[in-house]
């Protein structure tokens, strides 16, 4: 009994000793799962934070493209504020306009009595300059009468001895700008829209219209402002009232004269409109047009709107060709139109952008 009870006390014990090594087994695997629980736990808080600080930054930017959106908007709504307001102002300027040429309708009689532009000669600096005294007086008479900010605007003259013209200071000319070089776009069409508002005032002159008849690139002067150029017409020495025109053949020169710049009888406002024309050429392609390549010239252009305009400016037919005040509003139109296809480009993409942050937030 003994015996057989040690035997069966060895057995139990080895029983026992093998359970606590599977105890302690068990129990070191409970810890690495433990350790492995935690360390899985620290990597998802971290991953968790990642994701959120992302969804963060997301939101954020989204919030910027909103605030950007909401901003380009505004810039929409106030340019198309500022473009009706400035078509406003330009109805407004054309009705003063049309109101100072009815005052100055008035005022003719006066003037062709007394000439108010003489001036003493002891006023002003002498130069080399002289001019013919028939075509000066008209041309003082002419601008005495006249006053826009896109024309030159003339102050006086002696009318003893040699005539002295006196008039404002302009920096430099059109034509010697396009001898330095191309101008950019936005200031081609700027001062392409100055020179058909000078002209513009000299035809719808009341009670006739005023023609320059000698409308070139070495006629309009330019003033800089704000960046780009004011430019104004200038030289009023072939220029005279429609119904005084007399037997003048071919005033001006001859690279940007009508073709009916021969027949007087035939000289209207029209013809300033062929001329104007060829001044939009030479502004395209920086040199003096020659008549024998003015096609290819106009063939050149790239901008739809220019070479239209061109086109119709240089028709043989003078009652084909646009009147000035027709250009003037092609040129509003069509800076409307760049404008509002600038903005919906512009909305276009922070559209695309705002969306595709959406859809990354979606993801998340």
């Amino acid at each position: 009994m003994t015996r057989a009870y040690q035997e069966d006390l060895q057995t139990k014990e080895r029983q026992l000793h093998q359970l606590r090594q599977e105890l302690q087994e068990k129990q070191q695997t409970q810890a690495n799962l433990e350790l492995e629980y935690r360390n899985r736990e620290r990597l998802l808080q971290q991953q968790l934070q990642d994701s959120q600080e992302s969804e963060r930054v997301l939101r954020q930017e989204c919030d910027d493209l909103h605030q950007e959106h909401d901003d380009y908007r505004q810039q929409h709504d106030n340019i198309e504020q500022r473009l009706r307001q400035q078509l406003q102002e330009s109805t407004t300027a054309l009705q003063q306009t049309h109101q100072a040429n009815a005052t100055l309708q008035q005022q003719v009689q006066q003037l062709q009595e007394q000439s108010h532009w003489v001036r003493r000669k002891e006023e002003i600096e002498m130069t080399d300059e002289v001019f013919g005294k028939g075509v000066f007086t008209r041309e003082m008479e002419i601008a005495a009468r006249v006053r826009h900010p896109n024309l030159l605007q003339f102050i006086g003259a002696t009318q003893v001895g040699t005539p002295i013209i006196l008039s404002e200071l302009m920096p430099t000319s059109l034509r010697k700008e396009l001898e330095a070089g191309p101008l950019p776009y936005h200031a081609v069409l700027a001062i392409s829209q100055d020179i058909a508002c000078g002209l513009n005032y000299l035809h719808l002159f009341k009670p006739d219209p005023i023609l320059h008849r000698d409308v070139s690139t070495a006629n309009v002067l330019l003033l800089p402002i704000g960046g780009g150029w004011r430019a104004k017409v200038s030289d009023y020495g072939s220029a005279n009232l429609q119904p005084m025109i007399g037997h003048t053949v071919y005033p001006g020169n001859p690279v940007y004269s009508a073709p009916e710049a021969g027949i007087p009888k035939d000289h209207s406002p029209a013809m300033d409109v062929y001329s104007y024309g060829v001044v939009l050429i030479e502004m395209m392609i920086c040199r003096i047009p020659e008549v024998a390549q003015r096609q290819l010239h106009i063939n050149s252009i790239r901008q739809p709107m220019f070479k239209a305009l061109i086109e119709r400016c240089l028709k043989e037919n003078r009652r084909e060709r646009p009147t000035i005040e027709r250009a003037l509003q092609e040129y509003l139109q069509t800076k409307e139109r760049q404008l509002h296809r600038e903005l919906q480009e512009k909305q276009q993409t922070q559209c695309e952008k705002l969306n595709t942050v959406l859809n990354i937030i979606l993801l998340l």
